[in-house]
């Protein structure tokens, strides 16, 4: 898929995982999750160059399913880097051949929320003055980050799943960024 493609990009494009911002917002941490949630590896930004970028993807179980919620958080110098390295991100991740938009209360000063039924995800794009971050909830399938931790792929997140997943998990990133 295009998304994946994209997600290994060039060293030059990318800051590493699990640089920690010396002060800051953070992605999303254990402690934002159901107890026995597994920390795999992030999903670092296509468009981090000059920001500083965390990411965080855990696996738990919702259930009988096993679920997969990735946090992308790239702080800029400027907002108008955040807003250019927003539109670049847009261009990578969303509107998708099949994609639902969805409504999501604010969480910044723009946002583009989607579900793709076919990899069963939802994500949130969100740019806040000089951060863009970016919540992907999905089942743990082929395409997910970290893959399957728990066992065999469960069935995909159906819409009602994925944006209810997907409102908690980006309250609690709006949450963990503050004003920005």
């Amino acid at each position: 898929m295009i998304r994946r493609a994209l997600a290994v990009a060039p060293p030059f494009l990318v800051v590493a995982v699990g640089v920690a911002l010396a002060k800051g917002p953070l992605p999303l941490q254990k402690s934002d999750f159901p107890p026995g949630a597994v920390s795999g590896p992030g999903a670092p930004s296509i468009v981090a160059g000059k920001g500083k970028d965390v990411s965080s993807t855990f696996n738990f179980r919702v259930g009988s399913r096993e679920e997969e919620v990735t946090s992308d958080v790239v702080v800029w110098k400027t907002a108008a880097e955040a807003a250019t390295g927003y539109r670049i991100t847009l261009g990578a991740y969303t509107r998708l051949p099949n994609s639902t938009a969805l409504r999501l209360p604010a969480y910044g000063d723009e946002q583009v929320a989607e579900f793709e039924k076919q990899p069963g995800m939802a994500q949130v794009i969100v740019h806040r003055g000089n951060i863009v971050w970016h919540v992907t909830v999905q089942d743990c399938g082929p395409l997910a980050p970290a893959g399957c931790l728990f066992g065999r792929t469960p069935p995909k997140l159906t819409l009602a799943q994925a944006l209810g997943e997907l409102r908690i998990y980006a309250a609690r990133q709006k949450a963990r960024i503050g004003n920005g």
